[in-house]
């Protein structure tokens, strides 16, 4: 079997796949949007060591982010006018690059990363003019695959590379839901619709349990809110006073954690629950973390190189070997 970037399993995915015996997500990213301040923040959630990755002028107007695990790389997506763009950074900083510059890209609200078929997906929430794009991770072969009335007022996108669907969060007043459809645009599915769902800020998905999380901001009822894919066990983990104005959501099924950023004026913070216990765990409090927009965490256990059958759990590698699939290793082409 030839194991390869690319083919079948994405980092996030595989990882959703495995055990969570002594696994989980270690490093953490956002992006800061004080007024000309804006950045894109890394932090390793064992060292405590927090690191500027791109700050402004470099980065600015800043509305999301999102990780690809394989080669080390974060994107974010600015929305300013007539000068959206997105943009790239090596995990450990450097020189940045635009990938997808006006007027290709407009409006944007939201981006994220299919690792294992090389694809960005980004939304546009522009009046009639709504739309979900893809394109190659350097911004070629540029595609709208599903634009309005099939979506109307996106606020936040997450693909599911394994399963090989999109999932995105629409904000229209009282016609709130989350939607799928397949990675071309079709089979549109309304999972969540209001009232089960309302003032949805950000979304995030679970492969291997088959569940969408999502995060709603809204005075005194904040709430973080899981569902299955089918849209049946419609399941609140986090409930206000435990998390307060939520603006970025992001699930290690690995580590069984949630992780969110809140900014609430003064009082923003970096937090991370235990999916069983559902005990807020703040990590950064203001000023170390102040006006983050976006989430995405990483998953350096695959730095080591092949997962160990205690990573990833014996019936996940027995499934792999049998199915012949192929499963990303971080920068490696190995044969068995």
């Amino acid at each position: 079997m030839h194991i390869a970037r690319g083919q079948v399993l994405g980092i996030v995915v595989s990882c959703a796949l495995g055990s969570a015996q002594g696994s989980s997500a270690q490093i953490v990213y956002w992006t800061q949007a004080t007024f000309s301040s804006e950045s894109v923040v890394r932090y390793d959630t064992n060292s405590t060591v927090k690191t500027t990755l791109v700050s402004w002028p470099d980065v600015t107007d800043v509305v999301g982010l999102a990780v690809d695990s394989v080669v080390d790389q974060v994107y974010w997506v600015e929305q300013s006018f007539g000068a959206d763009r997105i943009g790239r950074v090596n995990q450990a900083g450097g020189s940045t690059q635009s990938i997808v510059t006006w007027p290709v890209i407009t409006d944007s609200v939201g981006v994220t990363i299919d690792a294992t078929r090389d694809r960005i997906y980004w939304i546009e929430a522009a009046l009639v003019s709504d739309r979900i794009v893809r394109s190659d991770l350097d911004g070629g072969d540029t595609t709208a695959i599903l634009e309005w009335p099939d979506l109307a007022d996106p606020v936040a996108i997450a693909v599911d590379g394994f399963n090989q669907r999109i999932y995105w969060a629409e904000g229209t007043s009282n016609d709130d839901r989350i939607a799928s459809a397949d990675l071309g645009g079709g089979d549109v599915r309304t999972i969540v619709a209001w009232p089960d769902v309302a003032n949805v800020v950000a979304i995030a998905v679970d492969p291997a349990a088959g569940k969408v999380y999502w995060a709603e901001q809204a005075l005194l009822d904040d709430r973080i809110v899981r569902v299955d894919f089918d849209g049946s066990n419609i399941d609140p983990v986090l409930v206000w006073p435990d998390l307060a104005d939520p603006a970025g959501l992001a699930v290690d099924s690995v580590g069984d954690m949630v992780y969110w950023v809140e900014r609430r004026s003064g009082d923003d913070r970096l937090v991370r629950a235990d999916l069983n216990s559902a005990i807020p765990e703040p990590l950064l409090v203001w000023p170390a973390i102040a006006e983050p927009v976006g989430l995405a965490i990483d998953f350096p256990l695959l730095d080591k190189g092949i997962p160990t059958v205690s990573q990833w759990g014996l019936a996940t590698m027995i499934l792999l070997l049998l199915s012949g699939a192929t499963v990303i290793i971080r920068k490696r082409s190995l044969s068995w």
